[in-house]
């Protein structure tokens, strides 16, 4: 990481620096990625992770990915927990 000069203000800032941290004036054009969101309950009949993965499986091969999982124990029981899953996957 070397220094260079910020062509606004001249002060010495970062070379991989997005924006001056003086200033604000933006050095790089950054897109932020855009993700769409999605909540499912998983019903899994058995405990273990296999239940769970093969309840996943076909969102994760849609090409969702896994944000936060929780059980959610209003819903579910011993022998059928329900997980509260959120995933999130680019537009």
């Amino acid at each position: 990481m070397s220094l260079i000069q910020c062509p606004e203000c001249k002060n010495q800032i970062s070379t991989s620096a997005v924006s001056c941290p003086h200033c604000g004036y933006v050095l790089k054009n950054v897109t932020v990625p855009k993700y769409e969101q999605q909540v499912v309950n998983i019903r899994c009949w058995g405990r273990g992770e296999g239940a769970v993965n093969k309840g996943l499986m076909p969102y994760i091969q849609q090409g969702w990915e896994v944000v936060s999982m929780e059980e959610d124990y209003w819903r579910g029981g011993w022998l059928s927990p329900v997980y509260k899953v959120v995933m999130k996957r680019k537009k």
